[in-house]
């Protein structure tokens, strides 16, 4: 019998009716006397190997007179096996960002393609993202992610685009903004994933690297540049492991999440009349010069709702629980 080291047990033993006490005894010396039925007491085992507890009934309460025959068992006391790390499942990740506001979900990229120019629109949108750049020299295909496979690009080419804004108007309409980054301080661009128009620098909502440090940024504009016209940030997400990014307005408060904890709030009254016409990964399409992302990204999505702290946790936890479930 194998008994855990550190944990409590009760070491029990039954005699007949003249038992008056019982006493206890550990590879020979005596731990522990009761003097009533049932006789027993606790134990935590502390000293790993093979031992023998033994108990002996008397007739009296003193330790005199034996009613009965000494009782002899053997153990091991061995340590905890420690508990397995769990091991991501690419495919349940998947159900839980699918199954998050579904009618909400306006794009969804999990860039797990092994070749060609395209990343796939998951959401049934058909928002699929063309990719530019020379494949393995500009970008990456089919390399492993966290959750499956992911989309790579050097910093200097590689990037996915199309040509309208999966939210056409941040005009009163919330969203939340979510990918999966892998990078260091080189990462580049704070616009990793954005939707913008490509004439001006207004109408735009992004999430990425607030460059040259290792926290995340985030930034929202309507058609001006005097609401928000500057980002926020928090969090470490760009230390050269993957680390969940989320940027979600509600109304007029705007909130940054990296690995599922809120880093970063503010407010702002974004100005209306906006008209989105890019939606972009690793590469920001505006009106004047952008950088390209170097590093990796997958599960990229977009909702036209506020995620609830709820929901933006559920999604975090899917990266290590096989099974976890949203909750509004």
């Amino acid at each position: 019998t194998n008994l855990i080291s550190g944990r409590s047990y009760t070491v029990t033993a039954q005699a007949n009716a003249n038992t008056r006490s019982g006493a206890f005894y550990r590879d020979g010396a005596l731990i522990n006397t009761d003097s009533a039925a049932p006789f027993n007491f606790t134990w935590t085992p502390a000293v790993l190997g093979n031992h023998t507890f033994a108990a002996t009934p008397w007739s009296s309460t003193n330790g005199t007179g034996i009613s009965g025959a000494t009782i002899t068992v053997s153990f091991t006391v061995v340590t905890a096996s420690p508990t397995p790390t769990p091991t991501p499942t690419p495919g349940n990740f998947a159900a839980v960002i699918l199954a998050t506001e579904p009618a909400n979900l306006k794009g969804y990229w999990k860039c797990d393609e092994t070749s060609g120019t395209t990343l796939v629109d998951s959401s049934g949108n058909f928002k699929n993202l063309t990719i530019t750049g020379v494949i393995n020299t500009n970008y990456w295909l089919g390399e492993t992610g966290e959750q499956g496979t992911c989309f790579r690009t050097d910093g200097v080419a590689g990037y996915a685009s199309r040509n309208d804004a999966v939210i056409p108007s941040l005009d009163n309409t919330n969203f939340t903004l979510f990918a999966l980054f892998k990078g260091g301080t080189d990462f580049g661009v704070a616009a990793a994933l954005a939707i913008s128009n490509s004439t001006t620098a207004n109408d735009r909502a992004r999430i990425g690297q607030n460059k040259p440090t290792s926290q995340a940024s985030a930034q929202a504009r309507g058609h001006s540049t005097t609401a928000m016209a500057s980002s926020f940030s928090g969090g470490t997400a760009f230390d050269g492991s993957w680390h969940s990014v989320a940027f979600r307005r509600n109304g007029t408060a705007f909130n940054l999440f990296v690995d599922g904890t809120r880093v970063a709030s503010t407010t702002a009254i974004l100005a209306t009349g906006s008209t989105s016409n890019r939606t972009s990964l690793m590469h920001i399409l505006r009106s004047g010069m952008t950088a390209y992302a170097k590093g990796s990204v997958q599960h990229a999505a977009i909702w036209n709702r506020a995620l609830s702290d709820s929901e933006i946790v559920a999604i975090q936890t899917a990266r290590t629980n096989p099974t976890p479930t949203p909750t509004p």
